[in-house]
């Protein structure tokens, strides 16, 4: 009589092992791909939040400079806002770290840590600058880094056009125009996570009538 056995042979054990030790090793493989890929995208997207945060800032602290005088040393008067060395500084109505009052804002590459590109505001109102040489008292000025690692980062002040021009129309009219030294735009590149950014943010006049009026007042004396 012939006995019925259930189990299972050598051979299928070993076979069934090597299976499962194929799929468990390609279920590996594929998981750490994956694992590589989320981080990868991961990074991606909170460099590009960053990123945008900066653009943001910059966009609202840029729009709202102000058209600022001061001594220039020689007497003569001249608009607070420097592009030298690749270090933006100007003064605005606009804080981005949380002052009450306008502020002097100056955007650079940090010098202790070459790769943070840093933004620091003086409260204004704590420091009446008259000249453009004057020191500021850095009790009243906060920093924050924006982004990093940054590098190639450079400053382009975009130069202004005459808000209004009259032509000659006539003997008793000069050609006369209303030109404030705040610049049309700030031009800004950098390069981060391997991928240069260039931004353009445009300035605001607020002030605009009162270059118009300087204009028609100019030529009603010359009538």
């Amino acid at each position: 009589m012939r006995s019925n056995n259930n189990g299972f042979t050598l051979i299928e054990m070993l076979i069934s092992v090597t299976i499962l030790a194929m799929v468990l090793t390609l279920s590996y493989q594929a998981f750490g791909l994956y694992l590589k890929n989320f981080g990868s995208t991961k990074s991606l997207i909170s460099g590009a939040q960053t990123n945008l945060k900066t653009q943001l800032k910059l966009r609202y602290s840029i729009a709202s400079m102000m058209d600022y005088y001061v001594d220039d040393g020689s007497g003569e008067t001249m608009l607070l806002l420097s592009t030298q060395n690749n270090t933006l500084r100007y003064a605005s109505n606009y804080s981005v770290l949380g002052f009450g009052n306008e502020v002097v804002t100056t955007l650079a590459m940090n010098e202790q840590q070459p790769n943070e590109l840093v933004i620091t505001e003086c409260d204004l109102a704590q420091n009446l600058i008259l000249s453009i040489s004057q020191q500021i008292e850095q009790s009243s000025c906060r920093s924050e880094v924006l982004q990093q690692p940054v590098s190639d980062f450079t400053i382009t002040a975009i130069e202004a056009k005459p808000i209004i021009t009259f032509d000659d129309i006539s003997e008793s009219y000069v050609e006369a125009e209303a030109q404030h030294l705040l610049p049309r735009a700030i031009k800004v590149s950098y390069t981060y996570q391997e991928t240069q950014y260039q931004s353009v943010f445009r300035t605001h006049i607020r002030n605009l009538p009162k270059y118009k009026r300087q204009v028609v007042e100019f030529h009603q004396v010359g009538i």
